[in-house]
């Protein structure tokens, strides 16, 4: 009998710390899905699409790569690509302080011409696991392109975990040259 409540309580346990393992943060997923851009300046909006991943490299450490699209109105095409990494501190068990940045190349095609640049991004924040299916994140972002300037923004978000491997996510981008509300799906690769 002894034996048997030392088994069930390895059982739970074990079970327990499975449970919590996968309600962690997690920071190796593929993700992509629609977006619409409003430009503050000349009051243009555009429809698109982003893809973007991330892959942790060791406990804190980890690469991220954004992909982003849009047709804007008057014949106006516009992509992004940002390429960087960046560190996660464990402020709790359900709560990271995230910053990273690295490089961001723009490109703008136009009917009169196309427009190219590029710069350094940087980027800080929490993303909080509020319960074992709902996270939220608030970013603060600031890009410095060579030739446009530099523009800052916030970006907050939601990801509901619909199962262990797949999630909804929404989230709206706040600057101050354009507001972006993006609505898709984040595929978790590793557990």
């Amino acid at each position: 009998m002894r034996t048997t409540c030392k088994f069930a309580v390895a059982l739970t346990l074990t079970a327990a710390a499975s449970a919590a393992v996968a309600a962690d943060l997690r920071y190796d997923y593929l993700e992509g899905g629609y977006q619409n851009v409003d430009l503050d300046n000349p009051g243009v909006d555009g429809d698109g699409l982003f893809l973007g991943g991330s892959l942790l490299l060791a406990q804190s450490f980890f690469l991220a790569a954004d992909f982003d699209y849009a047709d804007f109105d008057r014949g106006v095409d516009a992509r992004s690509i940002e390429l960087g990494g960046g560190v996660r501190f464990p402020l709790a068990p359900s709560l990271d302080l995230v910053l990273g940045g690295g490089y961001v190349d723009v490109e703008v095609d136009t009917r009169f011409g196309d427009f190219d640049d590029d710069g350094l991004f940087l980027r800080g924040g929490v993303r909080w696991l509020a319960t074992d299916q709902v996270e939220l994140k608030a970013l603060l972002n600031y890009v410095d392109l060579d030739e446009s300037g530099d523009d800052t923004g916030v970006d907050l978000g939601v990801v509901v975990h619909l199962q262990p491997q797949l999630a909804l996510l929404a989230g709206v981008e706040i600057a101050d040259d354009a507001d972006v509300v993006n609505l898709g799906l984040r595929y978790h690769f590793r557990r």
